[in-house]
């Protein structure tokens, strides 16, 4: 968690530095990279689905993981929405920190496997 904390921090500071700072952020909505965290983990447990769709229960659980609702994500998309530029940063920031994410879980796994494959060639 702590990683996707510090991805999503950096995307967020490219995702300020990407707009022409003209929208300001609604108080009626949740934050930018709060949109961007929730809507990367719902992304990644979709894709590890084989059929690339994330399963009811487990889309309820990440909600209710960041205490939100699908309403909370449909106001910040209907909210900020009509605001292209603001939005193209926000897409940005979820796609840079989905491939940091899924680079980061490869990584572990090869690590993962590669010492795997190192404990089963020791002799004995």
């Amino acid at each position: 968690m702590r990683l996707r904390s510090a991805l999503l921090a950096g995307a967020c500071l490219a995702m300020c530095a990407c707009g022409d700072g003209a929208t300001e952020v609604s108080e009626d909505t949740i934050a930018p990279e709060r949109f961007v965290e929730v809507y990367v983990d719902l992304r990644v447990a979709a894709l590890r689905r084989t059929n690339g769709q994330i399963k009811p229960e487990d889309r309820d659980s990440i909600l209710s993981h960041y205490s939100l609702s699908e309403d909370d994500l449909l106001t910040f998309a209907e909210i900020h929405g009509a605001d292209a530029i603001f939005m193209r940063g926000v897409w940005d920031s979820v796609e840079v920190v989905y491939q940091r994410v899924r680079t980061a879980e490869n990584e572990a796994e090869a690590a993962e496997q590669a010492a795997e494959s190192g404990a089963a060639e020791e002799p004995n």
